[in-house]
């Protein structure tokens, strides 16, 4: 058993893990223990695994992941998804992880408040995944925490705006960053580089000087109006030839 390195114990009706349970599994890199019954991490059971990679803890019945729940483990990849009674995440729950890498806290149905302090001494983190969760209110300083130790955040299927108690979720979008005109100018290049030349210029904001092109395509201006109707008219000569061929008509009705 010292050469297993990847033990799948999913779908069970694991309760408990033993504190003991994965002495001796030295070179176990990979261990899946998602969708069974455990109401808490197996922390101290977690610390005999030193070349532990992955851990896969989803579906789970954890209503807290508590603070030090992974500390001093050599795990690169949390997944924490699909858990139905999870709704906290404590400060520390994810401490002293050095070569962390992604954590997936994504699709928990209960899940309302993450501590911003949750991700301490994590220097190699990268992504963190919290789509489709409950979330209400994030902590004014969760950002600038989160963003210090990650590069990508994964917030979607969730809005919020900010206010003096932090952001809370809304209809509006999540606040983007401001940027200086020339990144707004290649952002917008760039989110349009795949539409058609017309389609791109349809999104394009009109200028305020070219008052024309305000119009809807169906309605022409005054201007152009006078004009179609002065193309459509008969010249002077043509007129007088048939106001004489109605008169002459006219006079032979009478005289019949």
């Amino acid at each position: 058993m010292r050469g297993l390195r990847r033990l799948i114990l999913s779908w069970n009706h694991i309760t408990g893990i033993n504190d003991n349970a994965f002495v001796g599994l030295d070179s176990l890199e990979d261990l899946h223990l998602d969708h069974n019954y455990l109401t808490r991490v197996p922390s101290i059971a977690l610390q005999s695994l030193k070349r532990l990679r992955l851990i896969a803890l989803g579906g789970n019945s954890f209503s807290v992941i508590s603070t030090g729940d992974f500390v001093h483990s050599s795990v690169q990849e949390v997944y924490l998804d699909h858990c139905p009674l999870l709704v906290l995440v404590e400060r520390g729950s994810f401490w002293d992880l050095p070569g962390l890498r992604d954590v997936h806290i994504h699709s928990n149905p209960r899940l309302e408040f993450v501590d911003p302090q949750a991700f301490v001494g994590v220097p190699s983190l990268s992504g963190i995944f919290m789509q489709n969760n409950s979330l209400l209110t994030l902590p004014e300083d969760f950002l600038e925490t989160i963003l210090q130790s990650s590069n990508s955040l994964s917030l979607s299927s969730t809005n919020y705006h900010a206010n003096s108690n932090g952001l809370r979720s809304s209809a509006s979008s999540f606040p983007v960053p401001s940027m200086h005109h020339h990144q707004q100018q290649s952002l917008h290049s760039h989110s349009h580089s795949h539409l058609s030349p017309s389609a791109a210029a349809s999104l394009t904001p009109p200028k305020a000087s070219s008052s024309k092109s305000l119009l809807p395509s169906n309605v022409a201006s005054a201007s152009s109006v006078s004009h179609h109707h002065h193309l459509s008219l008969l010249s002077s000569p043509q007129i007088l030839v048939v106001a004489v061929i109605v008169l002459t008509m006219l006079t032979t009705t009478r005289v019949c």
